[in-house]
């Protein structure tokens, strides 16, 4: 922290004095106020940011009892584990009484702000903070001020989720505590007092799990798979679909041919918006998925989420998989295949619909419908 004594000039009054301000700056943050005296510039000493001559021994008293409770209050906010900000010590220096929000309405301004991401990606910040919300009711801590939240708390949080709500996965626990780190950073930038160890608290994202996906004698044991019940031959179906266009379920049940193909020289493409990313996702229609969609006479049927992916399971378990099939898997199916049938990194990000993809050897460039249209032909 430096502070730093000052005149500002621009405020000179009639007996040409100006007044004496001080300027509080941590990091990239400042805050200033007014000391209270003037002076006559020709009396003041900015290399030492002291007065001379008249008055001075008045002035540089009161110049260093203000540096005194400065500090102290600096001071006695590190011991209370307080995120220490020039507004803070600018606020208790003047004795202002300050309405701090609480952490759950600082949550909600936070996830305000993110109109950038996808609406399934804010439910999730919806259902976090919910979940959040209520273990903090729990605690009878409802309340709590973002500089209230300790490390002990959050390791509290994290014990409540293993044992409430079963969690295992330590990505999704990760998931949940950052949550509530990214708040505290966005309380910081606010200038809203934080308790920094909380906000550098180190979480483990958990290993990086390696990619479950069909191969293509799993892919054809799923096409020979035959059963009397119609919900599973639906199934199956919407499975060889995505298989062959690499779309999420949501982007499955949203997908309608008339509006999400093109005809380009004879030849039909799927041009799509992606939900999640809202990037728009270029391939051909290849035949295996115009035979499904003819099949259905271009309109595919709906299955819930839940249920889709039970009846994957179902079917998964009947075709001998060493794990359960979920639409995710299907999903990844599509863009490993269609890179090990030699289809180049860049062109398979574009079918997906992905903004980016990154390799140890190259970097994804977006590429429009004529790159394609030269690979497919």
């Amino acid at each position: 922290m430096t502070v730093l004594f000052w005149l500002r000039k621009n405020q000179m009054n009639k007996k040409g004095e100006c007044p004496i301000w001080c300027t509080i700056s941590i990091e990239q943050s400042k805050s200033e106020f007014s000391c209270k005296m003037t002076i006559d510039p020709i009396h003041w000493d900015q290399r030492n940011q002291r007065a001379r001559g008249r008055l001075a021994d008045y002035i540089n008293t009161q110049i260093e009892q203000i540096l005194a409770k400065v500090f102290d209050i600096k001071v006695i906010a590190q011991a209370q584990g307080k995120s220490v900000t020039p507004q803070l010590i600018k606020n208790e220096y003047q004795g202002k009484v300050v309405t701090k929000p609480t952490f759950l309405q600082m949550y909600a301004k936070c996830l305000e702000r993110k109109t950038h991401i996808n609406p399934i990606s804010k439910k999730h910040y919806e259902r976090r903070m919910k979940n959040i919300e209520v273990f903090l009711k729990l605690h009878k801590k409802e309340l709590i001020l973002p500089e209230e939240f300790t490390p002990d708390l959050l390791e509290e949080l994290e014990h409540h989720l293993k044992s409430e709500h079963k969690v295992k996965s330590q990505e999704y626990l990760f998931r949940y505590l950052d949550s509530v780190r990214e708040v505290l950073r966005f309380c910081h930038k606010k200038d809203i007092p934080v308790n920094r160890q909380t906000m550098e608290y180190e979480i483990k994202k958990g290993k990086t799990k390696t990619p479950v996906y069909l191969n293509q004698q799993q892919i054809l044991a799923l096409a020979n798979f035959k059963s009397p019940a119609k919900h599973l031959m639906q199934t199956k179906d919407l499975a060889l679909f995505q298989r062959y266009t690499g779309f999420a379920y949501i982007d499955l049940t949203t997908f309608d041919y008339e509006n999400d193909t093109v005809e380009e020289n004879g030849k039909r493409w799927i041009k799509k918006i992606r939900t999640k990313s809202g990037e728009v996702s270029l391939l051909p229609l290849f035949d295996e998925a115009r035979t499904i969609l003819e099949k259905y006479d271009y309109k595919l049927p709906v299955i819930s989420n839940q249920k889709y992916n039970a009846y994957l399971g179902t079917i998964g378990e009947i075709i001998g998989l060493p794990f359960k099939l979920t639409s995710h898997i299907l999903r990844k199916t599509a863009g490993a295949l269609w890179l090990q049938e030699g289809i180049p990194y860049a062109l398979v990000s574009t079918m997906l619909g992905h903004s980016s993809i990154t390799t140890t050897q190259k970097h994804y460039v977006r590429v429009d419908l004529s790159a394609l249209k030269a690979h497919f032909g």
